[in-house]
């Protein structure tokens, strides 16, 4: 082996293939391995023209697992250059760079073959970790979801997990940056250290294949970079990291978060005000049999209710049941809404009452179907052929529509006017972007003047064109996003909270007998996690997120209630009973985010709804801090969350079971002489010494005490 010192970091190199086997900081072990970590997919054929055409590729050729061999080891100061001949024509030329808490590696791909080849991605494979170490070592893994199938338990060791794979799938998105942190590795809580490793870029989406233990912890994922590959091309990739540090959990995700700022995704806007939204989701018409208005002249009827119920904004989503969540024409607000008027009676009264509204907008393409139907057939399809995505065997790419290109500058410009067009025709303040990513297709349209890599992530870049001219024009415009990743932040106020929405039947169980939706409810793990696990999970999660990004958390969305294929949908209140429902939308209103309800979620609690906003309304949330791990209780199916303003502190208590309990709340305060007010149910004050107390919870209980201290 060739040992290479880069500043703190030690790496050992094949000297015949290149390969990097060990990869090293201080003696924590990044990387040991044997096997290549990187391999090129060339060539083969995507059998199938859906939305999974550029990962279900048949016959493709593997470059790199048996013919690299190495070219060139250089290092120059602190930076390694490696070149490696991967055969038949291809090579890979790295600069490996250390930093404060990592390794950052860019590379490129270089291609001298006579014929053509289709690049389909990068696989990159790393190893790390022994038996003994995997004994000890927890998952890392920041803003992921463990495997549901199997009982949860955040602190178990990796090696204790029954199953290889660590994580769930398909919960809404597995790709970073746009849709995960991307941070995989080992937590030692013996030595205090992690390891771990990530890739970040505009350009390229990084999915994670598989995350499995055996006798070391493997990580495979793929840099999708599709392209035709001729002689001379060159391609880079990215940024490649693997990080190591010291300190707590958290203090190492927070260590490694800091690589996010180079990107320039930090935002500076006020915090504290973006985080006082409250948006009712709402649309006029049928979805899934569920009828919530026939149109807008019920919802200007109830807009006061919905004022009352503490929304201060609406989200007004396209027709029902048609053009729904495919688009139809953007440039025709009454055939996307229903009635352009409508929507400007609705915006106009929702100002009135001080009350903001979001169009919510739909990109990714029109529906085809068979003219019999009688529906109206989407203009786009004969006039602009050219904004539209080709599959590689040169029919239009499609998922349930036609797939836009959303990197078309047309279209991109299109979108824009009509946003701008909203605002100024339909006085709205805002847009929900739907779906950004669903079309994750490459173009292979070859009078495309882009590389076909270019359109998959194109849905997120876009808003580097649209957001900037709306904002020019109207700088109280606002964007909120579909996606949950880092890379959310950059184009987007407000982002969705999908990856949390795991957390409900994982605290506590779904009562509903027709059972929950299969994406986030598994029997094996179903109301096994305990609430301090929880805290951890989310203190992490929003450990990665860049500085100024707000996260929408909320119980019930039109999604969620489809979630479970039920005609009518299911409420939360539906799948964990009208009382448990209260304990989990208090919970997420005491988050550290704004708020969203789909409308008619409040049945039953409306009351309790308004109570709740009142009190998020004033300045130790609506200023303060919110501390998921401060205060504690002795039971692990108590939720805790904590606020801080000054010397004010508000804690709200959920019992996430149906009995009643005794519990010790420990409080993050000194030892002193207390008194504790509840302010939502109107139970008894309590007076108290220390900096704890013991409270008596009824089943379901959702409490919001208000603590101060009292002379001695």
């Amino acid at each position: 082996m060739q040992q290479y010192q880069l500043g703190e970091w030690l790496i050992a190199i094949d000297p015949l293939r290149g390969n990097v086997c060990r990869m090293e900081k201080n003696g924590m072990c990044v990387v040991e391995q044997s096997a290549p970590m990187f391999t090129l997919a060339v060539d083969g054929h995507s059998a199938r023209n859906d939305q999974r055409q550029m990962h279900n590729i048949e016959l493709y050729d593997e470059i790199g697992a048996k013919s690299a061999s190495m070219l060139e080891a250089r290092l120059e100061g602190e930076t390694l250059s490696l070149a490696i001949d991967l055969g038949e024509g291809f090579s890979l030329t790295s600069h490996w760079t250390p930093q404060a808490d990592w390794l950052r590696m860019r590379m490129e791909i270089g291609y001298t073959g006579q014929e053509p080849r289709r690049l389909r991605w990068l696989n990159w494979r790393t190893e790390t970790g022994c038996e003994a170490l995997l004994s000890r070592a927890q998952p890392f893994c920041p803003g992921y979801t463990m495997n549901l199938a199997e009982p949860l338990d955040l602190n178990r060791p990796i090696g204790a997990y029954r199953h290889r794979e660590l994580l769930a799938r398909g919960l809404f998105g597995d790709h970073a940056p746009a849709y995960r942190p991307g941070f995989l590795g080992l937590y030692d809580p013996e030595e205090a250290y992690a390891v771990c490793t990530w890739h970040t870029s505009e350009m390229f989406p990084f999915y994670t294949e598989s995350w499995s233990h055996a006798a070391t912890l493997r990580r495979e994922g793929r840099v999708h970079c599709a392209r035709w590959m001729r002689a001379g091309d060159r391609q880079s990739l990215g940024d490649f990291y693997f990080g190591a540090a010291k300190g707590t959990r958290l203090a190492c995700v927070k260590r490694f978060a800091r690589a996010f700022q180079s990107y320039g995704w930090e935002r500076r806007e006020d915090v504290p005000a973006r985080r006082a939204l409250r948006i009712c989701e709402l649309y006029v018409g049928s979805k899934s049999g569920r009828t919530l208005f026939e149109d807008y002249d019920q919802v200007l009827a109830r807009l006061q209710e919905i004022h009352d119920l503490g929304f201060n904004a609406i989200e007004i989503m396209p027709k029902m049941p048609f053009p729904s969540y495919s688009v139809f024409h953007l440039a025709d607000a009454n055939a996307t809404y229903g009635s352009q008027d409508g929507v400007r009676r609705v915006a106009d009264a929702a100002h009135a009452l001080g009350m903001k509204v979001i169009a919510d907008m739909v990109f990714h393409g029109p529906l085809e179907y068979d003219p019999a139907l009688g529906l109206p057939r989407s203009p786009y399809l004969d006039a602009c052929p050219g904004w539209f995505m080709r599959h590689e065997s040169g029919a239009y790419a499609r998922t349930y529509t036609r797939s836009f290109d959303l990197g078309n500058p047309e279209y991109q410009r299109h979108i824009g006017d009509c946003m701008l067009s909203y605002i100024e025709t339909m006085h709205v303040d805002g847009f929900r972007l739907d779906a950004q990513m669903w079309s994750e297709t490459p173009n292979w349209d070859d009078r495309c003047p882009r590389q076909p890599y270019a359109s998959v992530l194109a849905g997120m870049r876009m808003m580097d064109e649209i957001a900037p001219r709306v904002r020019a024009k109207y700088p109280h415009a606002f964007f909120y996003t579909e996606a949950n990743g880092p890379y959310a932040a950059k184009g987007h106020e407000y982002r969705y909270n999908y990856d949390t929405h795991w957390l409900f039947p994982a605290l506590t169980p779904i009562v509903d007998p027709r059972g929950g939706p299969a994406a986030t409810q598994n029997l094996l793990s179903q109301g096994t996690l305990s609430w301090p696990d929880a805290a951890r999970w989310l203190e992490e999660l929003r450990a990665t997120s860049p500085k100024g990004m707000t996260i929408v958390f909320q119980t019930d969305s039109h999604d969620s209630a489809e979630w479970c294929g039920f005609m009518g949908g299911q409420y939360n209140y539906e799948a964990y009973g009208p009382q448990m429902h209260r304990v989990l939308f208090a919970l997420m209103n005491f988050m550290d985010g704004a708020l969203m309800s789909l409308y008619g979620a409040q049945k039953g609690n409306e009351a309790f709804y308004s109570q709740l906003a009142a009190l998020c309304r004033e300045p130790i949330m609506a200023q303060g801090e919110c501390d998921y791990t401060g205060a504690t209780a002795n039971d692990p199916k108590s939720a805790v969350v904590a606020w801080r303003h000054g010397s004010a502190l508000r804690v709200y208590v959920g019992n996430l079971e149906n009995r009643a309990k005794t519990i010790t709340l420990r409080l993050p305060v000194a030892e002193g002489h207390y008194r504790a007010t509840e302010r939502l149910c109107g139970r008894s004050s309590i007076s108290f010494a220390g900096n704890q107390f013991s409270l008596s919870l009824q089943p379901c209980d959702a409490l919001v005490w208000d603590i101060s201290i009292q002379p001695s």
